[in-house]
């Protein structure tokens, strides 16, 4: 623009006109450093969101491990904010039946057994049935494929 008006105006008034570009180039470089600092300002507002959204997932999990009649005491999972998708799901589930507690607040205590456990025996005191309902509810509710969940039980 400044080419274009330039001379023109030096014509009809016959003063040349001077552009300061001092302060176009003072402005620029504050917009770059306000560019960086929103860009800065956006990541960690997407960080915040996916942990708040992840966060609420495994809220939701924890509430469906118990309607199972469970307790979930650790769950983990790789989450792609931008699909939604789930991956490497790992719960670690106490059996505890959450429903055997009576309705003045007391617990019911599970039998307790001393003895050795052999090397062989599993710790995973879930039985196959139980560890194959709890896969398809999650695979239900959030679409996680059963190869990318891991079931364990203390």
């Amino acid at each position: 623009m400044y080419t274009i008006i330039s001379p023109a105006i030096t014509l009809i008034s016959g003063k040349e006109i001077k552009l300061d570009t001092s302060k176009y180039e003072e402005y620029l470089s504050s917009t770059d450093e306000y560019v960086a600092l929103e860009n800065e300002f956006n990541s960690i507002n997407n960080d915040l969101i996916k942990n708040t959204y992840k966060t609420e997932i495994e809220k939701q999990m924890k509430k469906d491990i118990e309607n199972l009649g469970f307790t979930a005491n650790k769950i983990s999972f790789e989450l792609n904010i931008d699909t939604g998708k789930i991956s490497n799901l790992t719960l670690e589930i106490d059996k505890e039946n959450v429903s055997k507690k009576d309705s003045s607040n007391n617990i019911a205590i599970n039998k307790i057994e001393v003895g050795n456990i052999s090397k062989k025996e599993n710790y995973n005191n879930l039985s196959r049935q139980e560890i194959e309902n709890i896969k398809n509810k999650f695979k239900e509710n959030y679409g996680v494929q059963f190869e990318d969940m891991t079931v364990n039980s203390i």
